[in-house]
C-alpha cells in the first residue's frame, strides 16, 4: 500500500491508510520546515522509504525534490562510507574509491 499508493483492500481501510500517510508526511514536512528547509531556495533528496510516501501521498514539484526510488540506496550509501572509512585505516591495501564506484551503482 506505502509503495504503490494503492491496495485490494476495503475503502474504509484505504482511506485510513491514506490519510495516516498524509499525516506522518506532513509531519516530516513540518520538521523539515523547523530546521529551515525552504522548497524555494533549495533542493531536497530523499533516499530510501521515505520517498513512496512522498511520492504517492503528498504533492511536491518534481523539480525541486528528488527522490532516489532504488530501495537500497540507503544501504549502499552506507556501505560506501564504511569502504571509505576502512580505506582511511589501511590506505595500501584497500581498494580505490573509483574502482569502487564503478563496481557499484549509487544512482
Amino acid at each position: 500500500m506505502l509503495r504503490h499508493g494503492t491496495a485490494s483492500i476495503s475503502e474504509r481501510s484505504l482511506s485510513a491508510i491514506q490519510v495516516t500517510a498524509k499525516d506522518y508526511i506532513a509531519g516530516i514536512f513540518r520538521r523539515l520546515r523547523e530546521h529551515e528547509y525552504d522548497p524555494e531556495l533549495m533542493k531536497l533528496y530523499v533516499v530510501g522509504g521515505g520517498g513512496c510516501l512522498i511520492k504517492n501521498f503528498r504533492e511536491f514539484d518534481a523539480g525541486r525534490v528528488v527522490i532516489n526510488e532504488d530501495i537500497w540506496a540507503t544501504a549502499k550509501g552506507y556501505e560506501y562510507l564504511a569502504h571509505l572509512r576502512t580505506s582511511q585505516h589501511s590506505r595500501h591495501v584497500a581498494q580505490p574509491v573509483a574502482e569502487y564506484s564503478a563496481s557499484t551503482s549509487f544512482r
